[in-house]
């Protein structure tokens, strides 16, 4: 089984159990779609499911303006139930994803290519996806060892060539300098 890293659980919502959810791309829709998820830890972008993961039914999955969704898990009960969840990592079986059109990629398949600028300059590796309060960042690992978080965003990703294995990236003045 493929585990694809697709969000993370945010706070409880409510009393009944609900959580919200909030996914690496906040245009995204599959969770209306998925069945279950798996929850863990950060254990990578991409990942073999183990002991860490815990598979869980959807009862329901309401996607909000917001680009998060409201989300109940069959045996969460309750609040307290729900907040023992919070801030766990959301993974599908990449298997019962929807299709992706021809320009989209899954950002978890970012992870291990080179970046670098249009204008051809070297910026480093990604070396994962880091999710923050809903909005996603590439973690990628400049010269020097530095870390450089660049938003996950159209506006900067201009092109992904996953047969090359390259992403480049067009920064605004300042980002990566």
């Amino acid at each position: 089984m493929d585990l694809l890293q697709i969000g993370v659980v945010g706070r409880a919502q409510g009393l009944r159990g609900e959580l919200r959810v909030y996914l690496h791309d906040n245009k995204s829709h599959c969770l209306a779609a998925l069945r279950r998820v798996f929850l863990a830890p950060d254990v990578g972008s991409v990942a073999t499911r183990d002991s860490r993961f815990v598979e869980w039914s959807i009862s329901s999955a309401k996607a909000r303006v917001s680009g998060d969704f409201i989300v109940a898990f069959s045996g969460v009960p309750d609040r307290s139930a729900a907040e023992a969840l919070t801030h766990l990592r959301v993974y599908a079986d990449r298997s019962e994803l929807p299709q992706l059109a021809s320009d989209e990629v899954y950002l978890a398949d970012l992870v291990g290519m080179r970046v670098s600028t249009v204008a051809g300059v070297a910026v480093g590796v990604v070396e994962g996806v880091l999710d923050a309060n809903g909005h996603s960042l590439l973690v990628i690992r400049g010269a020097q060892d530095a870390e450089i978080l660049v938003p996950a965003v159209p506006e900067i990703l201009a092109h992904v060539d996953l047969s090359a294995g390259l992403v480049q990236i067009d920064p605004p003045s300042g980002l990566i300098e």
